[in-house]
């Protein structure tokens, strides 16, 4: 499985989420130990193993528990989100744990004076700014985070030894004033372009295909055309509720829950709820916690050799599913309402009659394929809207780039003031892209070439004198003004944009450093924690 992938996807949630991380074992509070018990039995000790030292998992849950903490808004998450919340937590884990592990290759240390200065200098552990001791603090390391003091202070030397590592790379960002203005000029020279647009879906009709010109496509081509294999599936959902309907929840259970945990059954006016007001608090909470425990002994039955032997008839009557989805007949990549694309691939897998489950997020779905419709060589007919419209395409670009090079060849004859003039008489609409930068997509016409070389164009000339395209489409362009970067502005903004341009050149600094330590490095995470994935 490769974490990796949160780094190019999801870049929304992303951000969020790092700018929080950094110190939020240190800064915030933890998970109590009974959670944690419960969280590590279901999901083994390590979160993940890197070159050989292990992330415990009940690190990751402490940092995760943070952050929900910190963002109490994101109460009603997907478990595709959740597990995108799991894939950022344990990659910046892993992060720090490269970044420390590297500074110790280097020779980094963390005195223990500076791992008391530091622990000095944290909120939690002042009262009116002044550090509330040590016994004190050693009680609070026990009772907040369920730690003694030692591991708590091995963890904060690993995060400071990570943090003396960025601090290093960081000192190798270097930026001259030359770059600095080039960089300014990237950002505010624009320039906004004249241009007229040759649409092939303006000519797609112009044309239709002959008899004979589709016989002859279809005979060259003949192998390219084929019905897709269909394939239509038997399914039901398993839930976290439905393993939690199992459940039956005893009266001592009820009463030794109450018993044990007074501090979960305060009331406001400061005694203790009645038993009976908090039963059914604690029915959920033993319901929730049995129902994932029955769920991950099911998802351990998948994992093992074998499986599960269980029939979709089976299982359904065991949850007391009542319905047996059956889908219409689909393609592979079809998007369907009801099922999610990764059972819809995954049902290609399978044999007629197999039955297959599949973890996703806090959901089993299962499935049946129950028929199998083979792909076969369509015929000329069955295949001819297919080969007319292939054709029809073909043309119509055809047809659109010798419009639009004729068109040019008329233009550049034109003068630079006669341009409107020109393009009216060819008949043939003169748009503006409006003003943009090196940085930004060419508006309307979006070509990575013309990005750059639209700054180059001669603004006396009356058009470029070659053609851009997209996909299908092309474009004639020629350069109506050009604004210039103000010197005197960059003068006045260049301390911020030196401030900017450093920070973004430490933040790939450090990408780069992590991304040369993660090729280099064994990293096993534990696959538990993303059931989707796994």
């Amino acid at each position: 499985m490769s974490l990796d992938l949160i780094r190019t996807k999801h870049s929304w949630f992303t951000k969020g989420i790092l700018l929080l991380l950094a110190a939020a074992f240190i800064f915030s509070f933890g998970y109590g130990a009974t959670s944690l018990r419960d969280l590590t039995a279901a999901s083994g000790d390590t979160a993940a193993e890197v070159n050989g030292e292990e992330i415990p998992i009940t690190e990751f849950y402490r940092y995760k528990e943070n952050f929900r903490r910190q963002n109490p808004q994101l109460t009603q998450l997907s478990p595709a989100e959740t597990e995108r919340i799991n894939y950022t937590i344990l990659n910046f884990m892993i992060d720090e744990k490269l970044l420390s592990q590297k500074a110790r290759e280097l020779g980094f240390r963390i005195s223990d004076q500076e791992v008391n200065e530091f622990i000095k200098s944290i909120p939690a552990f002042q009262i009116d700014g002044q550090f509330i001791g040590k016994d004190q603090y050693q009680e609070r390391i026990r009772q907040i985070f369920n730690l003694h003091p030692g591991e708590f202070e091995s963890i904060l030397r690993q995060e400071l030894l990570a943090r003396k590592m960025e601090g290093f790379i960081y000192e190798t960002a270097l930026i001259t004033e030359e770059e600095l203005y080039n960089v300014y000029l990237r950002q505010n020279e624009k320039v906004n372009l004249y241009y007229v647009p040759f649409l092939s879906s303006e000519y797609i009709d112009t044309y239709t295909p002959s008899e004979e010109e589709i016989k002859a496509h279809f005979k060259a081509n003949k192998g390219k055309f084929n019905t897709d294999e269909l394939r239509s599936i038997r399914y039901i959902t398993i839930t976290a509720e439905d393993f939690e309907n199992r459940i039956e929840i005893s009266e001592e259970e009820i009463t030794a829950y109450y018993n044990a945990y007074p501090e979960e059954f305060a009331s406001e006016e400061g005694g203790k709820l009645p038993l009976e007001e908090a039963r059914e608090q604690i029915v959920t909470v033993l319901k929730s916690q049995r129902g994932g425990a029955l769920r991950e002994d099911f998802v351990e039955l998948l994992q093992a050799e074998g499986g599960s032997d269980k029939s979709i008839d089976e299982l359904a009557a065991e949850h007391k599913i009542e319905t047996i989805n059956e889908s219409e007949p689909f393609a592979q990549s079809d998007i369907l309402k009801e099922i999610p694309p990764r059972i819809t691939r995954l049902a290609f897998e399978e044999e007629k009659g197999g039955t297959a489950i599949v973890a996703m997020g806090s959901s089993m779905w299962v499935y049946e394929v129950k028929d199998i419709v083979p792909s076969k060589v369509k015929s000329i007919e069955e295949a001819k809207e297919e080969i007319t419209a292939q054709l029809k395409d073909v043309k119509a670009k055809e047809i659109t780039r010798k419009k639009a090079q004729e068109t040019l060849t008329e233009l550049k004859k034109a003068k630079k003031d006669e341009l409107t003039e020109k393009t009216k008489s060819l008949g043939v609409e003169l748009l503006e892209t409006g003003y943009f930068s090196r940085l930004e997509n060419v508006p309307h016409i979006n070509n990575e070439n013309l990005r750059s070389e639209a700054f180059e164009i001669n603004e006396a000339t009356v058009v470029s004198n070659k053609l851009y395209n997209n996909k299908d489409d092309f474009y004639i362009v020629s350069v109506k003004e050009k604004q210039s970067a103000d010197k005197e502005v960059f003068d006045q903004e260049k301390d911020t944009l030196k401030e900017q341009e450093l920070t973004r050149q430490q933040s790939n600094l450090r990408q780069n450093w992590l991304q040369n330590l993660r090729r280099e490095s064994e990293i096993i995470p534990n696959t538990a924690l993303f059931p989707s994935q796994g």
